[in-house]
């Protein structure tokens, strides 16, 4: 029987970007409040214009997301490739935090996930090489909290909560965007070599999901399929790079002609 290891289909919806340059006037035109902006140097051949905070953010989101997308698509080759895959795993075991140190113990645990899936890469046995060209990889925590009759859960750990409970369980993980030329399942579509190899480094089972269109079908598209990097780009954690990264061959540099 043909072992199925996928967590739930994720359809992909392409968005339509916010309009460049991100400018603006009045953040409140009703009492002609100004935004910030620097509307003195909307000048074409400027190269770092005075946006106001909410304008440079947005700007810098929709950039994040052309970058991203930009990089899948340069990597993506359809006959070696076929379609992107997306990798889910975390720490096995609950990992205990609280309110006053939920934001280190984020970073402890990246940093954790990090040096692991680093080592699980670059094992002997030669199966992730033979699999996997490179990737991109998001880290995310999840944060619950047990009260009298409640549970919470939380993605981002910058965000303020209402605890009911100071004692806080932590669940690290990395989402990865994937291009490999073989099938994650392996040669009898079981997943039992990559399972072996994650739980060896102890890294658990990871979940294998493809993006899919509403009919549940595999996207051929790379236009289409590689909307599914903006997903995780667009995540206020994902603002100042460490929380993201790739690998294999998304970092190698070209040479300069």
């Amino acid at each position: 029987m043909r072992c199925v290891q996928i967590g739930p289909n994720i359809q992909v919806k392409e968005e339509i970007l916010p309009e460049f340059p991100f400018w603006g006037y009045f953040e409140d035109k009703e009492n002609e409040i100004p935004c910030g902006c620097d509307l003195s140097s909307n000048d074409k051949d400027e190269e770092f214009p005075l946006r106001c905070s909410r304008h440079n953010t947005e700007y810098c989101r929709w950039k994040r997301k052309r970058d991203g997308v930009k990089k899948l698509k340069k990597m993506f080759n359809k006959k070696r490739h076929r379609c992107i895959k997306m990798l889910t795993f975390g720490l096995p075991s609950i990992k205990g935090t609280n309110q006053e140190n939920k934001i280190d113990d984020h970073k402890f645990w990246r940093e954790e996930l990090r040096k692991k899936f680093h080592t699980m890469r670059r094992d002997r046995n030669g199966i992730w090489k033979s699999y996997v060209d490179g990737g991109m990889w998001f880290f995310e925590t999840v944060l619950k909290g047990q009260g009298e009759s409640e549970s919470y859960s939380s993605i981002h750990t910058d965000e303020q909560e209402d605890w009911n409970d100071d004692k806080l369980s932590i669940h690290p993980h990395f989402h990865c965007i994937v291009l490999g030329p073989k099938n994650l399942a392996g040669k009898n579509r079981d997943f039992e070599e990559l399972n072996a190899l994650f739980e060896k480094h102890g890294l658990g089972k990871p979940s294998v999901t493809l993006p899919r269109d509403k009919k549940g079908k595999p996207l051929a598209s790379i236009n289409k399929a590689s909307w599914y990097v903006t997903k995780y780009l667009d995540k206020p954690n994902q603002v100042d790079g460490s929380n993201r990264g790739s690998f294999g061959n998304f970092n190698i540099k070209e040479k300069k002609t």
